[in-house]
């Protein structure tokens, strides 16, 4: 099965067939993942354990949200027991054709150019506009999922609540922009367990700042000019410490205690 794939054409089905609810988003994911260390079984197994530690769901919600899952002939499952794992298997869904194409697609050479007659171009340009639209919502869509993976290269696999939060950070932040407050999180060695927290506060502040920060070059000079500020006020703080006006001598008096 091919991972990247598989996500968009998830993505595909959420947003045009099925309304998903967040724990059935997390458990297809969870199993997605678990899956892809068994190196893609047809059928594989997941412990309940193991899918509340991945999703936050509870008992119940896992069993709600695969019953679901299983409905929308997403997944299928089979309990073997009380005391064993659940049987897995994930739906394909999609074709090999759309693997084969996104191989391709970048493989032919666009230095040649043809002769189009213009009156060809003006009875397509309508085709063309709608063409480009959805090549950009692909690579848009592929650029995100590179997000995910930077995520779960770093902490592992998301929660429903950073799950739901990565969802709507890509609706309003470019991959590159996500990408770089993930990996800036990482070399500032954020926990798995603050990071959620601590992206969605950076990102506020891009939101606050005057103008919005919405590309790398701008939140690499907020981050520069954050790192002088910080040192320029450390360095008054030594230069106040350290600078402090010795108290005076004071002149022996009369009746004082002999040294």
């Amino acid at each position: 099965m091919n991972y990247l794939q598989q996500i968009l054409a998830f993505d595909d089905y959420r947003l045009y067939e099925q309304k998903l609810s967040a724990g059935q988003i997390a458990l297809w994911h969870a199993l997605m993942s678990i899956n892809n260390k068994a190196h893609w079984q047809k059928w594989f197994t997941a412990a309940n354990k193991t899918l509340e530690s991945l999703t936050g769901l509870s008992r119940s919600g896992i069993n709600s949200a695969r019953n679901s899952l299983k409905q929308y002939g997403l997944i299928n499952f089979e309990t073997i027991g009380p005391h064993k794992a659940t049987k897995y298997s994930i739906k394909q869904l999609y074709t090999s054709d759309s693997v084969h194409s996104s191989e391709q697609s970048g493989v032919h050479s666009t230095d040649r150019t043809e002769y189009i007659p213009e009156t060809i171009l003006r009875q397509n340009s309508g085709t063309l506009i709608k063409q480009n639209k959805t090549e950009t919502k692909q690579n848009s869509r592929q650029s995100h999922a590179g997000v995910w993976e930077n995520w779960q290269q770093l902490w592992g696999f998301p929660n429903a609540v950073a799950q739901q939060d990565l969802q709507e950070w890509a609706q309003e932040f470019t991959p590159d922009l996500l990408n770089h407050v993930i990996e800036y999180a990482g070399r500032r060695n954020v926990q798995a367990r603050a990071a959620d927290n601590y992206i969605d506060r950076v990102l506020q502040s891009y939101r606050q700042h005057q103008p919005p920060i919405t590309t790398v070059a701008q939140a690499k000079k907020e981050e520069l000019s954050h790192y002088n500020r910080t040192s320029e006020d450390f360095g008054r703080s030594q230069k106040y410490r350290y600078e402090a006006k010795p108290e005076p001598i004071r002149t022996p008096q009369k009746g004082d205690e002999p040294f």
